[in-house]
């Protein structure tokens, strides 16, 4: 499939800012649309993009492309809130190939009178969809970062170069689905002054998601802490385990009613726990592999006995 976009759409002129520095430039790099939507693409097949890039130099500028991962904030942009459900949060960056880069960005052109009438680069990449990717939609950017700007317009520490940044959101055939469950929580011992918990979560869905693990910690019905995991990436089918750390200040041996939350974005798992906290104790296997101590003056008494021995077998 091959998608372009007319010059109304995808080409933002961008103006020139006036400086008074003979040697200090400050220009505009860019492009169109803030984002764009590609449609939605077939599994194992290969799509190629075509948008255009604008500068508000009046000289060549050679652009490296550069792309990158987007974040859970592009679906705070208006019109775009309802993708979120369907989003799939598995890493793409593989699948964007350029076929040049970096690429010239040709100048502006003017009339006599000054008017802008026109200039523009048309850039090309291709979205490679693999077999197994995930289903439901994709998200990334390409930012247009100048290399080596032409010699006319001073050296490069003395250029002030404004970037804008492209989104492109894409769809991939099959059904997403983002769903979780807690399949146990338990309590995982000790780590220096911090007692753990160990929740044990499971990618139910289609689709990579990304979560994290809340608790809440009672005892005897009057609460003691909260506790909040590290987010993880948990791939379809996949089983992570979310650890809790709870400061050993706060907690004396007994049970504890933990209220666990795994929220990942869209939805959330929840299961109501008690956790047996007490001292712990060595498995009979580590105890046999300590090795006994021996007392100072039990050395000293056998090396006595010793020199005893061989003086009355000598004697």
């Amino acid at each position: 499939m091959r998608i372009k976009f007319t010059t109304i759409t995808c080409l933002l002129i961008l103006i020139i800012f006036s400086i008074s520095s003979p040697v200090l430039a400050q220009y505009s790099i860019g492009v169109a649309s803030g984002v764009v939507n590609l449609g939605t693409y077939e599994k194992n097949s290969k799509n190629i993009v075509s948008f255009y890039l604008v500068t508000s130099s009046d000289e060549p500028f050679l652009v490296s492309l550069e792309k990158e991962s987007e974040t859970l904030d592009f679906f705070s942009r208006s019109g775009y809130g309802d993708y979120l459900s369907n989003y799939s949060e598995e890493d793409i960056m593989d699948w964007i190939e350029f076929l040049t880069n970096p690429v010239e960005l040709e100048s502006i052109n003017k009339t006599e009178s000054g008017g802008i009438v026109g200039g523009k680069k048309e850039v090309n990449f291709i979205v490679n969809v693999p077999e197994d990717a995930e289903p439901g939609y994709h998200i990334f950017k390409i930012k247009p970062i100048p290399v080596a700007p032409s010699e006319n317009l001073g050296h490069v520490g003395a250029i002030v170069v404004g970037i804008t940044t492209v989104s492109f959101l894409f769809n991939v055939e099959g059904d997403a689905v983002r769903d979780g469950i807690i399949l146990d929580v338990v309590y995982g011992g000790k780590s220096g002054n911090m007692h753990v918990i160990n929740t044990y979560f499971q990618n139910i869905g289609t689709v990579s998601i990304t979560a994290r693990a809340t608790q809440s910690v009672y005892k005897n019905g009057n609460f003691v802490v909260d506790s909040f995991s590290a987010k993880e990436l948990v791939k379809p089918g996949g089983i992570k385990v979310f650890k809790n750390f709870l400061p050993e200040d706060k907690i004396t041996e007994g049970n504890y009613e933990v209220r666990t939350t795994v929220n990942f974005i869209t939805d959330y798992a929840y299961k109501n726990s008690t956790i047996n906290i007490t001292p712990i104790i060595s498995p009979p296997g580590e105890l046999a592999k300590e090795k006994p101590k021996v007392s100072l003056w039990i050395v000293v008494l056998l090396f006595v006995i010793t020199i005893i021995a061989i003086i009355i077998y000598k004697w």
